[in-house]
This record gives C-alpha cells, structure tokens and sequence, in this order.
C-alpha cells in the first residue's frame, strides 16, 4: 500500500511554506506517490499548483475561528474528503492548520503531521502544541531549538525531524536574464530584494544603507536595486506606502524599480549580482536565500535565525544581524566594498569564488532528491510499511 497524502495549506498566497508544499507534490509526482493539496482560500498558490499538474482544490465552506457554525462546516468537508478518498496521511502546514487538521480528525485514525514553518509568535503557536501529532518537523536545526525554548508540547509525537527545504532547481533563463539586465542597465551593479512586501522584510534597512553608499560615489546612477515581490495582505499596504515615501523623501526613487510579483523568479534572480536579505525577525529558513545563491547572485543576509544554514560568512557569502536596530550600519560595509569592487572591475575576481562555492552548498545539502527521500522515509514509517 502506498501513502496516500493530504496537505493542508491556509494561504493561497505564494510564501515559503507554501513553495515547500508546491515542490513537495511535485517530487510527489515524481515518485509516483499520490498526493492532494487543500487549500483554505485562493491565490496565486493555487493558480502555481494547477499549472504543475498538480492535484488540488480550495475548501468551499470558508471559516473563521470565532464563527463556530462556519468552523463546523469546514471541519466536516475536511473530514469527509479524506473518509471518502482514503487518504492514509494529512499534512498540515503551520500550526493553524494543524489545529483544524486534530478538530476534523479527532475520532478518525489517519495519520497527522505537522510541519512548523514558523517565524514563531502567533497565538496558534501557543495552542497547537496542545493537540496531538503523529509526526512534527521544521525546516532548521534553529527552528526546532526554537520551538523547544518557546512552546510546551503537551503531547510528544513518534517522531521528530528537521526537513530543509529543498531549493527550486530550475535555473534562470539566459535570454530572459539578459532581457532584465538591459532594462536595468547591463553596465550598473544590480541588487535584488525579492518577497512578499510586509513589515517583517526590513526593506528600510536597504533604502538607509544604499543612501549612504550613494552619498559616497559620484555615480549616483552606478546602483539599481530591483524589488521583486508584492502586497500579500491588505494589511500590509500601509508599509507598502511606508517604503515608497522613504524612497522619495531620499531621492532614490530612480534607483530602485518595482517589478511586483513573477511567475519566473530565479530569472531575477540571474539577472541580478547581489541578492539582499534584509527580514528585521529571525526567519527560520529564507527559501530565496538559497534559491538566489543557486541562481548564481552573490547573497548578502540575515546571519540569525535559519539562514546561515546557507548563508556561511565569508564562505558562502556574506551575513550580518538583520536584526540589530542599527542594522543598515552593519550592512553598509559589507555593500561599500562590494560596491568598490565592482566600479574597479573586480567583482568577479572579487567574489565568483564565494558564488561558485555558495551554489556547491546548496547542491549538496538541499536538493530535490534529498527531500524526496526524507518524506518518503517518513511516511513509509508512519504507516509501518
């Protein structure tokens, strides 16, 4: 008998856990391994999973928490999808769903997992722990010590184990790639900010340390830095707006362009030499981490949380605390030498052996195949096959 695997996904917007579930069905298909994503709203997610060849569907009885009638009849759609198509295994993603996954499944045997993507903080985090799992993972060696120092896990599930992501192994397009750069200008030192726009991304601290660097050239045109990413949540507009007027209060609104959301990210990501990681909360993963150091750009980044589990200081490429209330300080010397080597012509000699040695840790420790294989392993436990 084969597992058979539902994956609950919350969001239908495209973060990181919801990239780890589009690429754990595809590897899913791949082996051959039948699996299903439900998804509790629409979005571009759900538009990616479609295109893949992925099968997929949104839940039809939307609910909030504090509606306990929508809640029941969302719990019952939940339940009766996996009671009449036999699936041998849900998997939830964050601890929200996994509250929803323990209240529709709680007098049906099916096997629970529960994969904590954090950043943690939210009120679920707290709760969650309380209901049981068969099986919890996360996606560091930071998260997991996270989780441990933060929550109380009442109940102990069988089995406990760090699963990296595995990074998107499509590389940039070349034609594409040169499409970008002519419009940016193949001449200008080009810098990649890519993510959803929300407060957590620390976009400010860019902006403040690339106004220093440009207040210490006289090329003020020698820097474009593109922003690939849009506004997730309404919510998140007022930071959006918060960003654009710290552009404009700086003079720097010609330095910096706005793509808004793209199917083909690692194109960008090709297209660009530095990629910056700037998120102010310690981010347990940072996925476009490693998706830009395979791509081949020079990645700049967070050096807590998760992320120097790619990003290894001066080996793999350069980490700072992001942080740090100063943290457009401890950014700037790292960019002003990038910076001057690359108006002298020594970027490459400078730093292709860090890109090179970047995308070798990348390749080794968080590929496609390695994923596959840890949930396979997993599930074939689960179910004592």
């Amino acid at each position: 008998m084969k597992p058979k695997i539902l994956y609950l996904c919350p969001n239908g917007y495209l973060g990181g856990a919801e990239r780890f579930v589009l690429e754990a069905n595809l590897i899913h298909l791949s082996q051959d391994l039948e699996s299903e994503i439900l998804f509790f709203s629409d979005g571009v997610a759900v538009t990616k999973a479609k295109e893949y060849g992925i099968k997929c569907r949104v839940l039809e009885n939307q609910f909030k928490f504090s509606k306990p009638l929508q809640l029941f009849r969302s719990l019952k759609e939940i339940n009766k999808m996996v009671i009449e198509e036999n699936f041998s295994i849900v998997h939830s993603t964050m601890p929200y769903t996994h509250i929803i996954s323990s209240l529709a499944f709680y007098f049906h045997p099916v096997k629970t997992v529960w994969f904590q993507h954090g950043p943690l903080g939210n009120v679920f985090d707290y709760i969650a722990p309380f209901f049981k799992s068969d099986a919890l993972l996360f996606n560091t060696q930071y998260l997991k010590n996270d989780h441990e120092n933060k929550l109380f896990q009442y109940f102990i599930p069988q089995f406990e184990k760090i699963v990296p992501y595995s990074i998107n192994e499509d590389l940039p397009e070349p034609n594409k790639v040169v499409e970008i750069q002519n419009k940016l200008g193949s001449e200008k030192l080009r810098i990649l900010l890519l993510g959803r726009i929300c407060p957590w991304k620390g976009y400010e601290t860019a902006i403040m340390a690339i106004k220093r660097i440009i207040s210490n050239h006289p090329m003020k045109e020698l820097i474009k830095v593109s922003v690939v990413g849009d506004v997730g949540r309404s919510e998140d507009i007022p930071y959006f707006d918060k960003v654009k007027a710290l552009l404009s209060e700086n003079n720097l609104e010609e330095n910096f362009t706005f793509w808004g959301q793209q199917n083909n990210p690692q194109n960008f990501m090709g297209a660009h030499h530095v990629f910056l990681h700037t998120s102010n909360i310690p981010e347990p993963f940072g996925l476009v981490v490693g998706e830009a150091m395979l791509s081949g750009a020079l990645c700049v980044g967070s050096s807590v949380g998760g992320t120097p589990e790619m990003i290894i200081h001066g080996q793999t490429g350069f980490g700072f605390d992001t942080t740090d209330k100063n943290a457009d300080d401890l950014l700037f010397p790292i960019l002003d030498n990038i910076v001057n080597d690359f108006s002298k012509g020594r970027f490459e000699k400078s730093y292709g052996d860090l890109i090179k040695k970047g995308q070798n840790h990348i390749q080794q420790n968080f590929s496609r195949e390695r994923l596959g294989r840890d949930l396979n392993d997993l599930y074939r436990k689960l179910l004592n096959l």
